[in-house]
């Protein structure tokens, strides 16, 4: 499993992010991404983990 913490004060996360994550994912052949956040997601962020399979988590979850 390929993690990445991501501490932001106000600003939503965004893709780069979902790409860090996959990337690790990929190269170190893990079978889950997951990019946890202090914040919020921004909705392309969402939509590229939708269909990269990355797992997202914020402070609701």
């Amino acid at each position: 499993m390929s993690f990445k913490p991501k501490i932001f004060g106000r600003n939503p996360v965004g893709i780069s992010a979902v790409q860090e994550v996959f990337s690790c994912m990929r190269y170190y052949k893990a079978k889950k991404a997951v990019v946890i956040a202090t914040t919020r997601f921004t909705d392309s962020c969402k939509t590229l983990a939708g269909i990269n399979y990355v797992k997202l988590i914020d402070l609701t979850d």
